[in-house]
């Protein structure tokens, strides 16, 4: 995707934890989960007073991600709210505009997060406690150039720190 700048935004992911009924795949539900939040989130307002960059700021601040609000109210704005607002409203009108959504099925974490997110996800949904936890398969899942003949190619459990997000970049 390019943004208004020109720049390419690569990826936006989601997780979508649920409950599968037995006659919807994974995929249906992921799909259906998807177009609801990006119907939502991204669909064209007729009205000018919904500024994307606005509700998107709020979700930052009121999600815990204060860091990467404040972060992008900095490069965005020079520190003006309102016109990072308006600048961010641009860049996610342009991305999700056009080409729209599309869906990868099957790819390894690490082609879309940081160490710390595959961590997170780890954490919070599998419920691990380090590598340990994990079969083969679930590393695999994790890391594409994980091979279980070489299991030392994981990064350092521990390490996987949340990244620090500051104004100076």
């Amino acid at each position: 995707m390019k943004t208004v700048n020109g720049r390419t935004i690569p990826i936006v992911f989601g997780v979508v934890d649920f409950k599968a009924n037995e006659s919807d795949t994974f995929e249906q539900k992921a799909q259906a989960v998807f177009d609801v939040i990006f119907k939502g989130m991204f669909k064209s307002y007729p009205n000018a007073k919904v500024n994307r960059g606005s509700r998107f700021l709020n979700y930052c601040n009121e999600n815990g991600m204060d860091g990467l609000a404040t972060f992008l109210v900095g490069k965005y704005g020079d520190g003006d709210e309102t016109n990072a607002a308006n600048a961010l409203s641009m860049e996610l009108n342009a991305c999700f505009n056009n080409p729209g959504v599309r869906f990868e099925w099957n790819a390894p974490l690490d082609k879309f997060l940081i160490d710390y997110e595959i961590k997170r996800f780890l954490v919070n949904y599998i419920k691990a406690t380090g590598w340990d936890d994990l079969t083969d398969s679930d590393k695999e899942a994790c890391y594409r150039a994980y091979n279980p003949a070489n299991p030392n190619r994981l990064p350092n459990w521990n390490a996987m720190v949340k990244p620090v997000h500051n104004n100076n970049n």
